[in-house]
């Protein structure tokens, strides 16, 4: 007795839900599956690189289908990694991240102070950012970004810094960070063009006025730079 097949309609929705819950399980399953031109990009429009098959995706379509990084990634999460292999695995990273011209929310765990993810991220139309970024020269290559997420405390280190890295973001309309600045009304008294200011806690004082202001959580790291649903 035959085993029943499944309309190709549903079939291929099956697919891809199960593709984009798990995009290298998904480029894995691929050569076994015929998918309509320009669906395959599809697949790499989110990558988490902490997973090791994400990893593994990305560098192996650089190097043998670069057109679905062009194509496809829109958002990337990219860990720490202090490894031994750490030089040649950010190599292979940077490699990839430049083709990802299409590429607008990115995070990443280590600092923008990088020369060359600098240069790669200002030929990006980045729109949303989570990183470690705090100097000034960086706001240079993000001229189109909307919405960052800090990693750093702005409650240590120098606030003049901070308040000249966000007020040179000539898009900037949200920011999120980990830390609050030690007055909070009078900093972003200095950030005019800021809409939204979100903060995982409060200072136990001053208590801040300005309703600017949003207090919340978040579950995911990547979370700020995020399409879905969140801060």
């Amino acid at each position: 007795m035959s085993a029943p097949l499944l309309p190709p309609e549903l079939e291929r929705h099956i697919f891809l839900l199960a593709a984009h819950k798990d995009p290298p399980t998904g480029a894995i399953l691929l050569p076994f599956y015929e998918l309509p031109a320009g669906v395959e990009p599809t697949l790499y429009e989110g990558l988490d690189l902490y997973h090791t098959r994400s990893l593994v995706a990305l560098i192996s379509a650089a190097k043998q289908k670069p057109h679905l990084l062009r194509l496809g990634v829109e958002q990337l999460m990219i860990p720490y990694s202090d490894s031994r292999e750490g030089d040649l695995e950010r190599q292979n990273v940077n490699d990839a991240l430049r083709l990802c011209v299409r590429l607008q929310r990115p995070t990443l765990a280590s600092s923008l102070g990088s020369t060359t993810v600098l240069e790669i991220l200002s030929n990006l139309p980045l729109r949303r950012l989570v990183a470690s970024a705090r100097i000034v020269e960086a706001a240079q290559s993000l001229k189109h970004l909307t919405h960052l997420e800090s990693f750093d405390s702005m409650s240590r280190g120098s606030s003049a810094d901070s308040l000249a890295f966000l007020a040179a973001l000539p898009a900037l309309t949200h920011f999120a960070s980990v830390d609050p600045p030690p007055d909070i009304d009078t900093w972003l008294k200095a950030l005019p063009r800021l809409r939204v200011l979100v903060l995982f806690h409060l200072p136990e004082s001053p208590s801040p006025t300005d309703q600017r202001l949003a207090v919340t959580f978040w579950e995911l790291w990547h979370e700020g730079a995020c399409d879905e649903e969140s801060y």
